[in-house]
């Protein structure tokens, strides 16, 4: 039952993770433009025009119809699942086959890129066809948290077919910005994009740079998988594996829940069977998806080359073509082509995580699906490492020495952004979670709906270019209490600790490391929503641009979680001096000091601890347990000397 259980949860984040979206605001004085959702992969309704005239549904898939063949098909699963556990996939893949052909089969493409079948967006470009109130339940649902914020009458939804190219898409987003901006009389409108769809507006943006400002007054670019993302390469490349440590932490994030998702993985903490099951069902899939001009444009750019080797040079010679002039011309050239539409006179923002692993395949860091390199043209250290100490920014797109656009964890150069005046990062953000986060929640309600948007990262101290995410599953969130969030500086006398969950959280231990730094008493109670600041004594290092890291255990008070205790370490750059010399013969170090534990850990016991996801809770133990024979042993020596002297 787990592993079913596992399975489903795994399939559902993947297929819902491009097309959630999640809007809403407070930005103070707004503008009155017309505002055009552009959502993310598969989140279009999709129609089949059959040769009478008549049409079908094709996209979404009818989740109670495929309930019901799983009911009706229950055992012969079990036995295909078990089948497929002893390494013997033929029996559910051909129980598979049928099911896949009826349910995604019209989606299919020819190997030159065109649909097999007369596909088409159920909502046409055009502004009666995709004003809020026509919407069916599925595209309504993207509409989300605007609801209760803005004038309904306002809001279009722009539909697509996703399997095609992203210039073409494009175009047709250009047809509605055009539809909605003559029918409602406005002089302009405003653009909010997810993922896919943030792929789309910068597309469009590109393709009319020089006049975009005419139509556009303010885009807004959540995690847009501008440069492509990982599972796309993931799929072409045969590297679909997942991590379940990733997954576990993607699924509490997401759920918005602090039950421990990784005790219901432990059953197969490397996912086997769910990716026996994706490799074995890859064939059939390919010859659905493979010749997907759309996702094809996903492929990130330095990979792209690679994988077209694929494909036949005659029979697919024009998907070939669409998908190079793609990556040549509008991929590799967003920071030119953004740049001018911005001259043109529109505000765009682009809003993006980091931090995670991707869920499948690639090791880069990401939001989990789309590489930070990708949604920002940002420069990333390798995954798992940072910069070295004193690190001075690349500078190519961005090259004024006052504008620090180093992520506090030294993980991340934003001086190499597309637009790194105009681009947030979200350390820990999750792709497609965005109301998760109330920071992201607030940024994007104001770049989106205000009159006087931020001109940029610097305009105002509340919204930083760096910012560590907060939601719920993370529990607690810190930062000192006279630096702007991620530095630490000689003014600041305190560690603000904010409380997120549901449930009060008691701090059992802060620590520091690379500062040498000593918080007073930490056994305090925060509940829910409220914040203590925490006293700090000691002395910083007398240098500019070196990492600390500060760690916060706790125990979370009558939660559901079966995992109760816990540990966040947080990111921080020291500015107090002159910065050392750069090692450029040393470039990058590790990104995380080892957790405490490890000291007393065989190799055998660190390797088992990260496969279970299991280290920080183990070490928080460690930590308080620690903690309180420091105390008792301080406690010890005090009354031994007030003993000698009496």
């Amino acid at each position: 039952m787990k592993k079913l259980i596992s399975l489903i949860l795994a399939g559902v984040l993947l297929l819902t993770c491009f097309n959630t979206a999640a809007f809403a605001f407070d930005a103070g004085e707004e503008n009155e433009y017309p505002i055009i959702i552009v959502p993310g992969y598969s989140a279009s309704q999709l129609v089949r025009v059959n040769d009478d005239g008549t049409e079908e549904n094709v996209w979404y898939i009818d989740i109670n119809t495929v309930l019901d063949v799983v009911k009706e098909y229950a055992a012969q699963l079990a036995l295909g699942v078990g089948l497929l556990a002893a390494q013997q996939p033929d029996f559910l893949m051909n129980l598979l086959q049928p099911h896949l052909d009826r349910f995604l089969g019209p989606l299919a493409c020819n190997h030159d890129g065109t649909s097999k079948y007369n596909i088409r967006p159920k909502l046409a470009p055009t502004a009666e066809a995709t004003r809020w109130n026509d919407l069916s339940d599925g595209d309504r649902s993207l509409i989300g948290y605007l609801e209760d914020d803005v004038d309904l009458d306002r809001l279009y939804v722009f539909g697509c077919d996703f399997r095609m190219d992203a210039a073409d898409n494009a175009r047709l987003l250009g047809q509605l910005v055009d539809d909605v901006i003559r029918t409602t009389g406005s002089k302009k409108v405003n653009l909010i994009a997810q993922s896919y769809g943030g792929q789309i507006t910068g597309t469009y943006l590109s393709l009319y740079a020089d006049t975009a400002g005419d139509k556009i007054y303010n885009a807004v670019l959540i995690v847009p998988a501008l440069g492509g993302a990982t599972l796309a390469y993931d799929f072409f490349a045969d590297e679909m594996w997942l991590d379940s440590n990733n997954l576990a932490k993607y699924l509490e994030y997401g759920f918005m829940n602090e039950t421990d998702f990784h005790l219901l993985l432990e059953f197969d903490p490397d996912l086997k069977l769910i990716t026996d099951l994706i490799h074995a069902a890859m064939p059939m899939l390919r010859e659905i998806a493979g010749y997907w001009p759309g996702l094809w444009d996903f492929v990130p750019y330095p990979y792209y080359k690679e994988l077209l080797s694929q494909l036949d040079p005659v029979e697919s010679a024009p998907l070939i073509k669409k998908t190079t002039d793609y990556h040549e011309n509008i991929m590799a050239k967003y920071h030119e082509n953004l740049t001018k539409a911005q001259q043109s006179g529109v505000n765009i923002s682009i809003i993006a995580g980091s931090g995670n692993a991707a869920v499948s395949g690639m090791r880069e860091n990401s939001d989990g699906i789309i590489p930070i390199s990708g949604s920002t043209g940002a420069t990333p250290a390798p995954y798992g490492k940072r910069y070295n100490d004193g690190y001075v920014c690349i500078g190519s797109t961005c090259s004024d020495p006052a504008h620090n656009h180093l992520s506090p964890s030294m993980e991340v150069d934003a001086s190499t952004c597309y637009l790194p005046e105009n681009t947030w990062i979200i350390d820990g953000y999750y792709h497609g979670l965005d109301r998760k986060d109330q920071f992201t929640f607030d940024l994007f309600r104001k770049q989106l709906l205000a009159k006087e948007p931020l001109s940029d990262v610097h305009a105002d101290p509340a919204f930083p270019q760096f910012h560590a995410t907060a939601p719920i599953s993370l529990i607690v969130h810190a930062q000192f209490d006279h630096s702007p969030e991620g530095y630490l500086c000689a003014d600041d006398t305190a560690l603000v600790i904010q409380n997120n969950s549901a449930s009060s959280v008691f701090i059992t231990d802060i620590s520091a490391t690379d500062a040498d730094i000593t918080f007073d008493m930490p056994f305090v109670v925060i509940p829910s929503g409220g914040e203590k600041a925490v006293a700090f004594s000691g002395t910083l290092p007398e240098q500019s641009r070196v990492r600390a890291a500060v760690t916060v255990s706790y125990v979370t008070l009558g939660t559901s979680s079966y995992t109760p205790v816990g540990q966040r370490t947080f990111d921080f750059t020291v500015m107090n001096g002159p910065a050392p010399e750069y090692n450029a013969d040393e470039p990058f170090v590790d990104a995380d000091k080892p957790a405490q534990i490890y000291d007393v850990l065989s190799e055998e016991g660190k390797a088992a601890f990260e496969k279970y996801g299991l280290t920080a809770l183990v070490n928080s133990f460690y930590t308080f347990i620690a903690r309180m024979i420091t105390m008792i042993r301080t406690l010890v020596s005090v009354f031994q000397s007030f003993s000698d002297f009496s």
